[in-house]
């Protein structure tokens, strides 16, 4: 009996859904409930890291919101 293959799921993202995620981390990383939570500088090291991944994206649309939450995460 051979077993059911399934489909693979699809990994790659929409533009719209890179954008969403740039603003939704954004936003929770300038939260000031989050500025107090233990795991603030691990979660803000790697929200930094999406958003420089993020400012290379082929897309400009997304590259430019990526920049603007970098600036405003800086700010």
């Amino acid at each position: 009996e051979e077993p059911l293959q399934r489909p693979k799921k699809e990994l790659s993202t929409t533009k719209k859904d890179r954008v969403n995620h740039c603003l939704t981390i954004c936003e929770n990383i300038v939260a000031q409930s989050l500025r107090n939570s233990p795991e603030f500088q691990k979660l803000l090291g790697i929200a930094m890291e999406l958003f420089l991944l993020c400012s290379e994206d082929a897309e400009s649309d997304v590259r430019m919101v990526a920049d603007e939450c970098l600036n405003k995460v800086i700010k």
